[in-house]
């Protein structure tokens, strides 16, 4: 029989995942799955932007707004036709 440390190697990865799942609350501020996926698109490039202006590291910055246009533009595409806000 194999034997298996704490992290969860080599049992699929499952506490690895579960570990994750938990975190991922986090970085979604708790959004609802049934919320609107263009306002949740919003509220992510948001928080990218956020978190951009907090790291000091400008590769990270522009890795952080370059995501943030991502989720705006694809919000932006989710948008139904006619509610797309002005620039």
């Amino acid at each position: 029989m194999r034997e298996f440390d704490k992290s969860g190697a080599g049992d699929g990865g499952s506490l690895q995942h579960d570990a994750h799942a938990s975190g991922t609350q986090e970085l979604t501020g708790g959004l609802s799955s049934q919320m609107d996926p263009t306002t949740q698109y919003r509220r992510f490039a948001e928080e990218c932007r956020r978190l951009a202006e907090q790291v000091e590291n400008e590769r990270h910055r522009r890795i952080l707004h370059e995501i943030a246009l991502a989720w705006s533009k694809l919000a932006d595409e989710t948008e139904p036709a006619g509610l797309q806000p002005s620039t």
